[in-house]
């Protein structure tokens, strides 16, 4: 992904490093005590002199596809990490210290996990290695903004410039692209692109001025509540100067580095808000230079969806989770039943799939859709339409109890979770009890597949079983025995040519049907 498709790709860009300066203590690990300390990494971090690094440091832990697998505190006394257990299978570990520290991340540390436990030693935060300031457009005020960076046509890395200041380094020699984008809303544009060159041992300092925006505003709700995730378009109508953005958290956008024309612009709802449609067009000018477009508000979809859930029995379900999702587009919308197991929501144009879930709090609660998704159809218009669908849901009358253990016939230390699943993958799941390592799952009586699935990547669920859920009555399963992951599968991945390739998504799969995968590393 180059610079030029970052100023349409605003959010999406934000990727692991920018997570990573902006949260802390979200995904910290706490390894149980489970045998052997296995696939776990430990190590100790240093700062560029190999003295204790400063408090707060953390460390953070990525698949090649950027995915986080966990984040660890380093021990303020001793600069010790321990960080897992994880997944076997291929990670980047970065040290990160806290701002304000005056230093930088770690270099990428590259990791194979095999089952067993690796110490990385020393790893060292780093001196910034692209130091200077982010300006607003007159070049003399600091702005908060976010600094973006690109290895060739891919997003490497995006750090906050707190007051415009930048500090950047744990950076790999190479050629970056560097482009800098203001935060919040702030009426400003990205800047300029710069090309840097960053070599070992190499300080260098750049400076940005964002550009002035050429139009801003909010897209919300009907009542005027902020939405994120709002795509928004404009289109110049004389030399079809074309644009997007995606609001942020506080329903912003902007676009800037405009040609002088008249331009329409149209938001649009995000996935998540299916009871919402597309704004009304907006028609803007430039010159002047500066358009404040205000609120631009998504509409209401103007189709309509009611029905009713009841068990087999009658009964009105209540707080049961009716789902909508349209299908070939983007689209989804939730609503919870009455206390007499009706709902009622909006939706927009197109198929979509219903199709009703138990949450915590339904009434009745031991229950079961044994039915596929229903499909419905509405047209892509303003027009309303009205439609109906109804759910019978199936009461349980069967009990499967059992309990989990360790290969070694002790309780786990860990959660696992228990299902059973009949031939259309439709039935119910339970939480293990930690305390005694027991599960109890109320269903329908009928066929299910039992399938346990620990919370703990050294270890698989027995085999998938077939399990006959007697009719009002209790079948007791007895222990089920975790498999322990106690065999590793290594190799790599060439090209034609006998070059390693990086990024190829590798599974291995038993007879049983138990398996896992991995990434090849770059």
């Amino acid at each position: 992904m180059g610079i030029t498709q970052a100023k349409t790709k605003r959010w999406s860009l934000i990727a692991l490093v920018l997570l990573i300066s902006l949260t802390a203590g979200t995904l910290l690990f706490a390894a149980p005590e489970v045998q052997a300390r296995v696939n776990l990494i430990t190590g100790v971090v240093t700062d560029p002199a190999g003295n204790l690094p400063p408090a707060g440091s953390r460390v953070i832990l990525v698949s090649p596809d950027g995915t986080t697998h966990g984040e660890a505190a380093v021990d303020p006394a001793t600069g010790a990490f321990d960080l897992g257990p994880v997944v076997s299978g291929n990670y980047i570990l970065q040290a990160w210290p806290p701002f304000g520290a005056g230093l930088t991340p770690s270099l990428p540390q590259f990791i194979s996990m095999v089952g067993l436990p690796i110490d990385l030693g020393d790893v060292p935060l780093t001196e910034p290695q692209i130091t200077g300031t982010v300006y607003e457009p007159d070049g003399l005020t600091p702005a908060d903004s976010l600094v973006h960076l690109f290895l060739g046509d891919e997003h490497y890395q995006s750090t906050l410039a707190i007051d415009g200041e930048i500090q950047i380094g744990g950076l790999i020699s190479g050629t970056y692209g560097v482009i800098a984008e203001p935060t919040g809303t702030q009426p400003f544009y990205y800047s300029q692109p710069a090309i840097l060159t960053v070599r070992d041992g190499m300080t260098q300092t750049v400076e940005f001025s964002l550009n002035p925006a050429n139009a801003v505003g909010f897209v919300t709700d009907p009542q005027g509540l902020p939405i994120p995730g709002a795509k928004v378009r404009i289109l110049g109508t004389v030399h079809h100067t074309y644009q997007e953005d995606e609001t942020n958290d506080q329903g912003f956008f902007n676009f800037g580095e405009l040609p002088d024309d008249t331009y329409v612009l149209v938001a649009e709802a995000p996935w998540w808000a299916g009871g919402l449609i597309d704004s009304s067009v907006v028609t803007f000018h430039v010159p002047p230079a500066f358009n404040d477009l205000g609120n631009v508000a998504l509409r209401q979809a103007p189709k309509i969806l009611t029905g009713h859930v009841e068990t087999n029995t009658g009964v009105g379900v209540s707080n049961a989770l009716v789902i909508a999702n349209r299908i070939g587009l983007p689209g989804h919308h939730e609503a919870l039943t009455d206390a007499a197991g009706n709902y009622f929501m909006r939706l927009g144009g197109g198929l979509w799939s219903i199709t009703v879930e138990p949450t915590a709090l339904s009434d009745p609660n031991a229950w079961i859709n044994p039915d596929p998704p229903q499909i419905i159809h509405f047209d892509h218009d303003l027009q309303p339409e009205f439609k109906q669908v109804h759910f019978e849901v199936l009461t349980a009358d069967s009990t499967v109890t059992g309990a989990i253990e360790m290969p070694d016939g002790s309780v786990p230390p860990f959660p696992v979770t228990v299902s059973l699943r009949n031939a259309e993958g439709i039935g119910r799941s339970v939480e293990m009890e930690l305390a005694d390592g027991s599960f109890s799952l109320m269903v329908p009586h009928g066929n299910y597949l039992l399938h346990i699935q620990p919370d703990h990547p050294g270890y698989f669920g027995p085999p998938p079983r077939l399990v006959e859920a007697p009719e009002s009555d209790t079948l007791d399963l007895g222990p089920q025995v975790l498999v322990e992951k106690d065999a590793a599968i290594t190799g790599r991945v060439v090209d034609e040519h006998g070059d390693g390739v990086g990024g190829v998504h590798v599974s291995a799969w038993t007879r049983d049907h138990l398996g896992t995968n991995t990434i090849t590393n770059p």
